[in-house]
C-alpha cells in the first residue's frame, strides 16, 4: 500500500469505499481524531463499494449464516465470524459512503 494516510473526513470515506483491496481499505488511520472535517462529496457517487474480484457481493441471500448457536461447533465457528466480518465491512463501507453522499449531515 502506497498510499499516503488520509487528511481528511472525506479522503478516509474515499479510501473505504473505493479502495480495491482489503488492505488498504482497513488501513489504520494514524490521528483518527484529527482529521479535517472537509464535507467533500464525489459525482457520481458509487452504487457499490470497490472489492478485490476474490470478495464479491453476494445477492439475493445465497449464502446462509448458521445461527449464533453454531459458535460451540468449531465447524461453524468459521463460517459466523466470517459473516460477522463481513457485516463489519460493509458497515465501515456504507459509512463511507453516508459520509460522501451527506456531507451536510
Amino acid at each position: 500500500m502506497n498510499q499516503p494516510p488520509p487528511r481528511t473526513l472525506s479522503e478516509l470515506a474515499k479510501r473505504v469505499l473505493l479502495a480495491p483491496t482489503l488492505d488498504e481499505k482497513l488501513a489504520p488511520t494514524p490521528g483518527l481524531g484529527d482529521l479535517d472535517d472537509d464535507r467533500e462529496t464525489i459525482d457520481p457517487l458509487p452504487l457499490r463499494p470497490a472489492r478485490p474480484s476474490n470478495l464479491q457481493i453476494a445477492t439475493g441471500g445465497r449464502l446462509k449464516v448458521p445461527p449464533a448457536a453454531g459458535m460451540v461447533d468449531p465447524s461453524q465457528r468459521i463460517r459466523l465470524l466470517h459473516a460477522l466480518a463481513n457485516h463489519e465491512l460493509q458497515a465501515a463501507e456504507l459509512f463511507g459512503w453516508a459520509l460522501l453522499a451527506f456531507p451536510d449531515a
